[in-house]
This record gives structure tokens, sequence and C-alpha cells, in this order.
């Protein structure tokens, strides 16, 4: 069982679910790119009984409105910032999917004293390279120009390992279904947000707080070489593999990944 909540950030609304118990121990999980809260649904109703669970859409997806045409990674952790202040929450464990992960960083900087732990799940710590910030704004061309399904298409192809095209037809198109809500508007402003994100090497380097990296084997966005560079000058961050999993083991390994969540959170509440 869930609660939606909502509040207000830079005169749009801001949506989020709540599920569990307040006094559990807080796990705010931040989605990716064309995703949203429903990317978590399945995987939050496991966490639920041990956890007090938060899903936000992040502005420019889901539910939540646009406020600009650049949606900066800083402004995005400022919005996670206000849901634990208003729930009243002073330490939480933070969580983020592919984009969601640079949120993550971004919010490690700026306020580090509400952190238990922090988790890049398909994430990692740079900044988009030359080409691919021309390819962020070809995507924007290409929703200027209508063609938003094609856009989602090609993504929800990519996010998925090669090896589980077949194995999950239904979650793909719910994948899709997900990223086609995504207002033309909100996917603008959160490319120009990707598109201008600073490298945070340097907060990884930072060894303070407990950090897990969840890779994907399989993965068609991440090679292994960028997860080995990002151990290699990490400071008290572990890495667990997903060996069946391309860029979505949130739901290609649901049950392995919240197993791999619990082991970590354990052991860091255990260690606090």
């Amino acid at each position: 069982m869930y609660s939606m909540k909502n509040l207000k950030y830079k005169n749009i609304d801001v949506f989020y679910k709540a599920y569990g118990k307040p006094g559990n121990p807080a796990l705010v999980l931040l989605h990716g790119y064309l995703e949203s809260m429903e990317t978590w649904k399945n995987f939050a109703g496991k966490l639920q009984d041990e956890f007090y669970v938060i899903t936000p859409d992040l502005p420019g997806h889901g539910l939540s409105g646009v406020f600009s045409n650049i949606h900066t990674m800083e402004e995005l952790a400022e919005t996670v910032k206000m849901i634990i202040d208003q729930l009243n929450i002073q330490k939480m464990h933070l969580i983020g999917h592919s984009m969601g992960g640079y949120v993550v960083l971004a919010f490690k900087e700026l306020f580090p004293q509400n952190l238990l732990s922090f988790t890049l799940f398909h994430s990692h710590c740079f900044a988009d390279p030359d080409e691919k910030k021309i390819n962020r704004d070809r995507d924007i061309d290409m929703i200027n120009s209508g063609k938003k399904e094609l856009i989602v298409k090609n993504h929800v192809q990519k996010v998925f390992a090669d090896i589980n095209q077949d194995k999950f037809l239904k979650e793909k198109l719910q994948t899709k279904k997900i990223g086609m809500k995504t207002p033309d508007k909100g996917i603008i402003a959160v490319l120009n947000g990707l598109k201008n994100r600073v490298d945070r090497s340097h907060i990884l380097m930072e060894g303070d707080i407990p950090g897990l990296l969840i890779t994907g084997v399989r993965d068609n966005f991440i090679p292994e070489s960028v997860n080995d560079k990002i151990i290699s000058f990490s400071k008290n961050l572990i890495r667990a593999d997903l060996e069946n999993s391309g860029h979505m083991g949130l739901i290609e390994e649901e049950d392995k990944s919240v197993e791999i969540l619990k082991q970590f959170l354990s052991q860091t509440t255990a260690s606090q």
C-alpha cells in the first residue's frame, strides 16, 4: 500500500508515493530518463515491509510539472531535499537508477548531512562527452519534430539486454507507455540538464558515506571499463554485478537486485 503526496517547487507540482511505515528507515528511489515513479512500483513493494520507501516523479517526468527549458541535476536534487523535509526525514538511503544516479551525486554534494548511504544503479559520475551531447541535441530536434515515439521505442529497446528482449515483452511495453507519457517539454528540459551536467568524480573520491554501485554485465549504455574506472578511484564504494541484466536490472533481475540492496543496507545500518 502507498499514499500519493505532492509539494510545490518553482511553481510546479512534484508528486511522489510513500510506501510502508514512516518509522522505518527511509529509502528514496529515483527513476531514470523516460521513467517515472511507476518504474519502481514492484521494487518498492518488496522493500516496504522493512523501509519507508519514497518514489518521486522527478520534474519533467510522470505527474510532476516542468519549470524550465533545462532541469539541472542540482535542481532535481533540491526537489528530493524538499520531499524529505516535508516528511520530516533527517537521514535516508538514496538510490538512483541511470539519470537518477546523477541526481544522487548532486544530492551528495549539496546535502551530505541527510545521507545514510547512496547507490548508483546502472549509473556513473562522468559528464557527457562531446559525442553524447550531440546525440542529446539530436533527440531534442526529434522531439520538436514530433518524433517522440521513435525516441522512446529506441530507448526501450536498448535499456533491456539483448538476451532479454523476448523475455520481458510485457515489461518493455509498460516501459514504453511510461516513456510516451513523459511530456515533450519535460524530455527537452531533462536532456538539456543531462547535456550540461558536471563531472562528479570527486564526489566518489570522498569516502565518508557508504556507497554501492550496481552494474549490468550486459548493459548497452555503460561498458564494463567505465564501472572498472569508477571503482578504481572511489572510496568506500562497493560493487555488485548483475550477470543477466542490461540497463534495467530493477526489472531484469528484480529479486536479485532487492537482495543485493537489502544486504548492503543492513550492513550499512549495522556499522552506524
